[in-house]
């Protein structure tokens, strides 16, 4: 959750009873509220106060003036008129966490998912905890979606973007990977050099870099025969439920010739480091029967498929 981290159940508990208690007393001194709260028997023994302060005052549901709690008009349009209980219910935790995920650049965010399963590997534990207690992994709940949308509406531009640098990281691997993979090729100048980054010139082609067969994957052709590479990238580290996209138009220009193309998969792509583990090789062919078939096409045909694959059984090994 980054450093400084102040968010946990009993915090937002402690703030949720620093509200109530400085809506019912307009002029509050904290250490009248801390007396008060302190020797509360809610959570079975001493509230946190500090933290329910902390959360306060960082995502503006009250301030300190002159000692004394005064809310703000998060705590008393937004809050307020959702519970009357001494606990928060689930609309008044989600909205307290809906303010905080608008006012902070959590990159976990990048990893969601709709299977909550995939979406929990990327997050840390405390937001793990503090996400169920609100019910906000139960994706088939209108008003959970609605929700995250509410969520992501500040976060679009941010992931987008970020997943974009992820993807130039493990092209810029995978290009570097292949020209060391054929570097036999042209290290006596007889031959050009035989890998291209094509979606540097063009994002139409239908793929994103364009290399040989080399020794590694040549079976049955020549090592000379062109491939077709598309580059599939995750910051997961776990290559047991690697998620990727292919776009219809990637899929258009596989089908070409299925056999010289491949998808190669990186993970643990790292930004700072610019690094990542792989590549894991699929061969479209591999992917063929998984492919949707427009039944009728003039009504509804697809665009994107989405696959979760265990790398380490669909793989091809160089």
């Amino acid at each position: 959750m980054g450093k400084g981290t102040i968010l946990s159940s009993g915090n937002i508990v402690a703030l949720w009873q620093i509200i109530l208690l400085a809506k019912k007393y307009p002029i509050l001194h904290v250490k009248t509220a801390v007396g008060t709260l302190t020797s509360t028997s809610i959570l079975g023994g001493s509230l946190p106060f500090d933290g329910g302060l902390k959360i306060g005052n960082k995502y503006n549901f009250l301030e300190i003036k002159s000692g004394n709690i005064v809310l703000m008009e998060s705590s008393i349009n937004k809050l307020i008129p959702l519970c009357e209980e001494d606990f928060p219910n689930k609309s008044v935790t989600r909205a307290i966490l809906e303010i905080v995920l608008k006012n902070e650049n959590f990159d976990w965010l990048i990893y969601f998912d709709e299977d909550p399963d995939i979406f929990k590997v990327g997050i840390p534990n405390e937001w793990i905890d503090l996400l169920e207690n609100a019910s906000l992994f139960n994706f088939s709940d209108d008003q959970v979606t609605a929700w995250w949308n509410k969520v992501f509406s500040r976060y679009t531009s941010y992931k987008e973007g970020n997943n974009a640098k992820v993807g130039k990281v493990a092209e810029q691997i995978c290009f570097n990977h292949e020209t060391k993979r054929l570097s036999t090729f042209f290290e006596d100048g007889k031959y050009s050099i035989p890998v291209k980054w094509a979606s540097m010139i063009s994002d139409k082609f239908g793929f994103d870099i364009l290399s040989i067969r080399g020794n590694e994957l040549k079976h049955s052709f020549i090592e000379k025969d062109k491939i077709r590479i598309e580059v599939k990238s995750s910051t997961f580290k776990d290559e047991t439920k690697f998620r990727f996209y292919v776009t219809r138009n990637e899929w258009e220009k596989a089908i070409e010739n299925l056999d010289d193309y491949f998808f190669y998969c990186w993970t643990s792509v790292s930004l700072e480091k610019q690094s990542a583990l792989g590549p894991y090789i699929i061969s479209a062919n591999q992917l063929e029967s998984l492919i949707p078939i427009d039944v009728n096409p003039n009504i509804c045909s697809w665009s994107e498929c989405r696959f979760i694959v265990d790398l380490s059984t669909i793989k091809i090994n160089l």
